[in-house]
């Protein structure tokens, strides 16, 4: 009779990723994961071939999960599409700072997959309004401005130095929108993201 396996993919990816979310992904070990599940680390490496592998399942999950936030209906601020992805970027590092830190913070070894999602997010909601006829160079150069500030206003969130609302933060707002303008008139900016 054949063996059930009790302890599948599912279990390990979900307990894994509860570790990184109640943790951080710091404490993330193949040891922690089977103290948890209260068995060897056998189940794990069925499963998953490395750490690196159970790492990168977690970071789709994260993403997946930082996707469904932002593709929210109720924009933060309609006037700007850019400008609102970078305040639900904002509201989603203090709604879910362990996911936000092992996404933002490439805890989890996504390297550039990263940047290339952080491009695509932006590059979606710069179909419309005031980005449309910019060129990809323009575009590039605006995410390269205003990613860094976002992930810092979040970072300052983060270590409790600066707190946010959320409904409409014109002060953010302002930064936000100087900082769109100032990329757009630049004739050149390093590529941060290396896109």
């Amino acid at each position: 009779m054949a063996r059930h396996k009790v302890i599948g993919y599912q279990k390990v990816l979900d307990t894994a990723y509860e570790i990184t979310l109640d943790q951080g992904v710091h404490n993330l070990t193949a040891r922690s994961v089977a103290e948890k599940l209260g068995c060897s680390t056998q189940p794990i490496y069925l499963e998953f071939k490395s750490m690196d592998d159970l790492r990168h399942a977690i970071y789709k999950k994260v993403q997946a999960h930082l996707v469904r936030y932002l593709r929210r209906t109720d924009d933060p601020y309609k006037e700007d599409t850019v400008i609102s992805l970078c305040l639900l970027f904002i509201e989603y590092g203090s709604r879910y700072p362990e996911q936000y830190r092992a996404f933002a913070f490439d805890q989890l070894g996504a390297g550039e997959s990263i940047a290339e999602f952080v491009k695509e997010l932006f590059f979606s909601r710069m179909e419309e309004g005031r980005y449309t006829d910019l060129s990809e160079e323009e575009k590039i150069r605006i995410i390269n401005v205003i990613w860094p500030l976002t992930t810092g206003l979040v970072a300052n969130h983060l270590v409790d130095s600066i707190h946010y609302t959320f409904e409409k933060n014109e002060n953010v707002i302002e930064l936000l929108k100087a900082q769109i303008d100032w990329a757009i008139s630049q004739s050149s900016y390093p590529n941060l993201l290396k896109m």
